[in-house]
């Protein structure tokens, strides 16, 4: 009886497994029959020198990942962090995170333009809001950029900008 139950278990196993290996994932990604990723672009901003942050309301950072699909749809992730210099009353200091929801220019293939958004926070925060649609300044070129690259100069320390575009097709 022990080794029948074993064999029967072991087939299942090997069958569920099989079956797993066959099915196409739904994870993040190319949905079958829908639009192809694109590229996938990634950035950071992180400034930790007060003196060089107040002027931007405190030491902190952005940080965040986007896909840009072949139908002219993206989506991103976006974190953000703020420490005030000095104070700035509840609710004003620390993280948020939101979700982006975006379409984007198609004709320009030199940096990523959006028409509209829609984002969705939480954190501090729960809102989802519409907003028209801005010049990113994200280069649309494969490569990975610093704020050099970017601005052409080299910014104090304590201050990072990177972000890192992957042409997919």
């Amino acid at each position: 009886m022990r080794r029948l139950l074993l064999i029967a278990t072991t087939s299942f196993a090997a069958i569920l497994m099989m079956a797993a290996a066959a099915t196409p994932a739904a994870a993040y990604g190319n949905p079958p029959g829908g639009p192809k990723q694109t590229y996938q672009l990634m950035f950071s901003f992180n400034c930790n020198n007060p003196a060089a942050c107040a002027s931007m309301g405190g030491t902190g950072g952005f940080w965040g990942w986007a896909v840009l699909y072949s139908d002219g749809t993206g989506d991103a992730e976006l974190t953000g962090c703020q420490h005030l210099v000095g104070g700035g009353g509840p609710g004003t200091a620390g993280a948020i995170h939101f979700h982006d929801d975006f379409t984007f220019d198609l004709s320009n293939t030199t940096e990523l333009v959006t028409i509209s958004e829609t984002q969705t926070y939480v954190g501090r925060f729960r809102t989802t809001m519409t907003v028209p649609g801005s010049d990113s300044g994200i280069p649309l070129t494969p490569g990975h950029y610093t704020a050099s690259d970017l601005f052409g100069f080299t910014p104090p320390p304590g201050v990072a900008i990177q972000i890192q575009v992957v042409k997919l097709h």
